[in-house]
């Protein structure tokens, strides 16, 4: 049995660019929810009651005002001490009330980081909605569309080279 390398440029633009896009395309599916879901979301009244360091993956414990039920909240670390995440003025205090984003029916989706409930105010002012999902989605099939374009090219000047092409296929210039 003989086995080989061989290295074929074209997959690492085909992969770079499919990386790319599937970054933004995720990030239009985190918009996506908050769009879908924009008429459930309320802003509710959260009462933080302890703060994790969680072996470098901090969050806030609490509850929303008149349920006892635990929720958390992302947090990051600053300066020794629990703040929350996206919000880094708003440091851990107990019983401290912050207004968070919640939906009953929304996914508990996280995409790079992102939250789509639960997600203090001070972090997300302004709700993801029609535009920047569709935007996100714009630019990751834009993405795909240029990548595999530079795909081609760059098999079509590789193979060429290489002489794995017929003459009647290779490129003229």
């Amino acid at each position: 049995m003989n086995f080989g390398f061989r290295f074929n440029p074209h997959l690492l633009v085909f992969l770079g660019s499919l990386f790319f896009a599937a970054l933004f395309g995720l990030y239009a599916l985190h918009a996506g929810v908050w769009w879908w879901n924009a008429g459930t979301y309320v802003q509710r009244p959260y009462v933080m009651d302890e703060g994790r360091p969680n072996d470098g993956s901090p969050y806030i414990a609490g509850h929303f005002e008149g349920s006892t039920e635990q929720v958390n909240i992302l947090g990051a670390m600053k300066d020794g001490a629990v703040v929350v995440a996206g919000a880094p003025n708003e440091r851990f205090e107990a019983g401290k009330r912050i207004l968070v984003w919640h939906s009953p029916v929304a996914w508990d989706l996280v995409v790079q980081g992102r939250w789509t409930n639960n997600v203090p105010v001070a972090a997300l002012p302004e709700r993801p909605g029609f535009l920047r999902t569709f935007g996100y989605l714009a630019v990751a099939i834009a993405i795909l569309a240029a990548g595999l374009k530079a795909t081609i090219w760059v098999y079509h000047r590789y193979a060429t080279r290489a002489g794995d092409l017929p003459a009647d296929r290779r490129p003229t210039s």
